[in-house]
């Protein structure tokens, strides 16, 4: 290990290790004020006669206390559904690893010591350990839509460099994340599409690795029973994919597919990035484990109570 990276994480277990947290419990009991048994008294009587209040009072406080911040990897995470992941989370004071091609340096100067960057699909679950000293989740949005091509004219090439980025490095990071994750208890969150469950002609590789990904998440959910696996299809969303199939998809695909892809544009049909990216966050921390290995709608009936 690297000295810095050795410095980090023992910073990271300073502010989260057991003797972090025995240190500030033993703080807190020294400066606790010495109460006399007249106060004590007082304070009984005060409290039957007050009970449903002070029961009203902890039970606002039960749900509303701040509980220690998690630690999510959201991939792609620079633009479109990603980015709205990551500042969903960010503004509920969660601790991001961003991984993308691209940094977002504002996300840094708005939420400073919540977020990290990692340009590459390498050693993340390491990042965040180092980082924060915990992995809580990890969201597995990245992927790419090209080729666009039927399978008759498909080239070999484009469908292994397609499924290195939309399955291997999808695999590479959930392998190196599991064991931390068994840890926490933690998810893995997959951003599916319909085409993994419906062909269109000309999206075989698209559609075919969305498959794979959802085979994975099922995989997951029966090899590791603490870890909660969720695919979830986010529909049609106003991103650049969107926009990528608009210019390359006309002539490939079948007529009828296309325009309707475009008329769904021009009629403003398709979903803003943040509607699945509030289901995606919410699944990334509190996902249930009923739910592993279920390929889900981000508008389904299984996830009505992620959405806000």
């Amino acid at each position: 290990m690297l000295p810095l990276q050795e410095d980090m994480r023992r910073q990271a277990q300073s502010w989260f290790g057991p003797r972090a947290r025995r240190h500030h419990m033993k703080s807190l009991t020294s400066r606790a004020p010495r109460v006399s048994k007249e106060n004590n008294d007082n304070s009984r009587n005060y409290y039957r006669q007050n009970k449903h209040r002070s029961a009203s009072i902890a039970s606002y406080t039960r749900h509303n206390t701040m509980s220690e911040p998690k630690v999510i990897i959201v991939t792609g995470g620079s633009k479109g559904i990603g980015l709205a992941v990551v500042q969903d989370l960010l503004k509920a004071s969660h601790k991001v690893v961003l991984v993308a091609r691209t940094p977002v340096s504002e996300l840094a100067k708005d939420y400073p010591g919540q977020v990290t960057f990692l340009a590459a699909d390498m050693t993340v679950s390491d990042l965040a350990l180092i980082s924060y000293g915990k992995l809580d989740g990890v969201v597995v949005n990245h992927g790419v839509l090209t080729p666009i091509t039927r399978l008759a004219d498909a080239s070999i090439e484009d469908w292994k460099s397609h499924y290195d980025v939309n399955v291997f490095s999808a695999l590479s990071i959930v392998k190196e994340a599991i064991p931390h994750l068994r840890a926490t208890k933690g998810k893995i969150i997959f951003v599916s599409s319909g085409a993994a469950i419906k062909a269109y002609a000309a999206w075989g590789a698209y559609g075919s690795s969305k498959a794979a990904l959802n085979s994975i998440c099922r995989h997951v959910a029966v090899e590791e029973p603490d870890i909660t696996a969720v695919a979830v299809s986010p529909g049609r969303v106003d991103t650049d994919m969107q926009k990528e199939l608009r210019e390359k998809g006309q002539g490939v695909m079948s007529d009828k597919e296309y325009a309707d892809f475009v008329s769904a544009f021009e009629e403003g049909q398709l979903n803003k990035p943040e509607w699945p990216a509030q289901v995606i966050a919410k699944l990334s921390l509190d996902a249930k484990s009923d739910l592993s290995g279920k390929y889900v709608a981000w508008n389904g009936p299984e996830v009505a109570g992620y959405r806000k």
